[in-house]
């Protein structure tokens, strides 16, 4: 075994529980722990009334859902778009920029969208 390959070996082996949580699992760990609000949960109920002439004509409740559905949609649309625009890019330089030619560009393309959508799937919710 050559020095660079035990270099590369040793260098996975300790890279390995780096990427164990990301960033938005670790905050919101904290954030429970804690007792702090999330993003998932902020929902607010208010009473919205409508006045004629200085006299409360209606009146009802409502829950108000502090954006959590923009920010879910923003988020995976960027998450999709990136992994789509990086299996884009990734087959265009493999089949104008190298010998890989287009089947072999394609392969590699698929398997790094394939990759991409196992990893950025949404996990299951843990068990309390």
């Amino acid at each position: 075994m050559t020095r660079m390959t035990l270099a590369w070996l040793v260098a996975a082996l300790l890279a390995g529980p780096a990427w164990s949580l990301t960033g938005r699992e670790v905050i919101d760990g904290a954030q429970k722990k804690n007792g702090l609000s999330t993003w998932h949960d902020r929902v607010l109920t208010a009473t919205m009334t409508t006045y004629s002439n200085d006299v409360i004509t209606r009146s009802r409740d409502m829950d108000i859902t502090e954006q959590t559905s923009t920010f879910n949609l923003v988020m995976g649309m960027t998450k999709w778009g990136s992994l789509g625009i990086a299996a884009l890019i990734f087959f265009l330089v493999l089949w104008f920029c190298t010998a890989t030619g287009f089947v072999g560009a394609f392969g590699c393309a698929a398997v790094l969208l394939a990759a991409g959508i196992f990893f950025l799937r949404e996990k299951p919710a843990a068990a309390h």
